[in-house]
């Protein structure tokens, strides 16, 4: 069982082109989830994460309102965010609709009586940029040194992770070549998951009150 959960999903977005070229969105460079299908992801998660546990959560500037509705429906409570300020190379900028975007946000949040970290750590950090949707290493090693005085020792878990991490389980399809709900099925057997769920255009509302009755 896990106490700290570390996630990126691969947000979907409206528009396959997210930048500057017709090859530079998500959807463009690796397969994507929905809102609802990242939602869906709670029957695989909660079998295998304590209950006392914290989340944390990387989600785009453009969609950052749907930390609020996946870390209610995995079952956790908003407690902030930590900030991404971003560092382009040369004269390169972040894109953007309105502004140029040049922040991420990793919320976190908790499940059941976790206590808080009372860590003088920053909640932000400046790190130049990486691949696409790549994170730094250092905000994983913030998290370790966030939580070593209330958690310390506790299972730590990555979803959609590029690369096996010493102390963690890492799950992703860059590391095992499969689909995360294999991947999350698999970290534990003797676990009764249900089938996959046919989406269909109705409501937000609607699927998760069918999947979580």
């Amino acid at each position: 069982m896990h106490s700290i959960v570390y996630a990126d999903p691969p947000w979907s977005y409206d528009n396959k082109n997210t930048g500057g070229s017709m090859t530079s969105g998500s959807a463009n460079k690796y397969p994507t989830m929905s809102l609802l299908e990242i939602c869906s992801l709670a029957h695989y998660i909660r079998p295998i994460v304590c209950d006392d546990s914290v989340l944390f959560l990387w989600v785009p500037e453009p969609i950052e309102e749907y930390a609020w509705t996946v870390m209610d429906v995995w079952g956790y409570k908003r407690k902030g965010r930590i900030t991404w300020i971003k560092r382009y190379p040369g004269n390169r900028r972040g894109m953007g609709f309105w502004f140029s975007t040049e922040t991420e946000g990793l919320h976190f949040g908790i499940r059941g009586e976790v206590k808080p970290f009372r860590s003088m750590i920053p909640n932000y950090l400046v790190l130049p940029v990486l691949g696409h949707s790549e994170k730094p290493a250092e905000f994983r090693g913030l998290i370790e040194r966030a939580s070593a005085k209330t958690m310390p020792g506790v299972n730590k878990l990555e979803l959609f992770g590029r690369k096996s991490i010493e102390g963690w389980t890492v799950l992703g399809n860059a590391v095992d070549g499969l689909d995360i709900r294999e991947s999350l099925t698999r970290t534990q057997s003797g676990i009764v998951l249900p089938e996959p769920i046919q989406i269909k255009e109705d409501s937000l509302d609607t699927k998760l009150d069918r999947w979580f009755k």
